[in-house]
């Protein structure tokens, strides 16, 4: 990435769920499985986040990973079903690092996976979830952090 995709990446990092702002709280932190009326909200920030960046002076390049970060390569996610090279890059990488960051933090219904777990969830939804080269880069990046290597 150049060093300006990498500031995009970093504020989008910052925005993507700004949108979970207009998610009630005890959906957000409810312990166990949601309801399919209640999926239905959280699959909502996406476009509630885009609608609260998309005319902000500054950000207008993070706004596809606010909108898009829940897209999969296979074109099974939200909200709009994109896949492939259809969704934008940023959006892509985007994808791959909130996982990641999800798996690693502790949930109300769940423990956080170990930096190993969670880079082999990565790779196993490499093409499915995930742009290939985007999750194989990722992989073995992190991979080669001394915490994760053997």
């Amino acid at each position: 990435m150049t060093a300006g995709e990498c500031r995009t990446a970093r504020m989008a990092g910052l925005l993507h769920d700004v949108g979970k702002m207009g998610i009630p709280e005890q959906v957000l932190s409810k312990p166990s499985s949601l309801t399919a009326e209640e999926r239905s909200l959280v699959n909502m920030h996406p476009e509630i986040g885009h609608r609260i960046v998309q005319g902000v002076g500054g950000l207008e390049h993070a706004v596809p990973a606010v909108l898009w970060h829940h897209e999969r390569w296979d074109g099974a996610g939200y909200p709009h079903r994109l896949s492939g090279e259809a969704i934008p890059k940023i959006a892509r990488v985007m994808a791959i690092v909130d996982s990641y960051d999800a798996m690693r933090s502790d949930r109300p219904y769940r423990q956080a996976l170990s930096p190993e777990h969670a880079l082999r969830e990565i790779h196993c939804g490499s093409g499915k979830q995930f742009d290939p080269a985007l999750s194989e880069a990722f992989v073995r990046l992190l991979g080669q952090q001394p915490a994760l290597a053997a």
